[in-house]
């Protein structure tokens, strides 16, 4: 059996169709702004020298994962998720049970997400792993890279 990623995606919100279990994806996130006040951005530079901050995001990890053939029994999983700064320090991990069903060839997963570690501005990437939990050998990895931009917001209505 094989499993294949369809899809990586961050957006700001899933919902799937009760009657045709289609799922709608809206507004995609490619890239997180943040602008601070000089306190704050200060406080971010000094403190992200040392560690990740977490800055203020609301988004949903929506995944999608196929079989070749439709199982015939309940095969489990386990899902690894990965952030990695553009260093390829990895900031943060997270593991969950998985189980594609019997007589489906397909799971979707969709994870609220509060919150967001950076450590500079660049491209960030998740990476996800489906494993085999009797195994732990790598069935398929899915990914996707975004955009954090951190900066100074200054008050230009003073300047003359």
């Amino acid at each position: 059996m094989q499993v294949f990623n369809d899809f990586v995606i961050l957006a700001k919100d899933v919902s799937v169709d009760s009657k045709d279990n289609m799922l709608s994806i809206f507004k995609i996130v490619d890239k997180f702004n943040f602008a601070l006040d000089s306190e704050n951005y200060n406080k971010f530079v000094e403190e992200s020298k040392e560690k990740a901050v977490g800055m203020p995001a609301q988004y949903v990890m929506s995944s999608s994962w196929s079989l070749d053939k439709i199982t015939k029994k309940n095969i489990d999983a386990v899902l690894v998720s990965k952030l990695i700064d553009p260093s390829g320090k990895e900031l943060a991990s997270s593991q969950n049970d998985i189980v594609f069903t019997a007589g489906s060839d397909r799971v979707r997963l969709n994870g609220a997400v509060e919150g967001i570690p950076v450590t500079q501005n660049g491209r960030y990437k998740v990476e996800v792993n489906v494993l085999d939990k009797a195994t732990s050998k790598v069935m398929c990895t899915g990914s996707t890279t975004y955009q954090v931009s951190v900066d100074e917001n200054v008050d230009n209505s003073m300047v003359k």
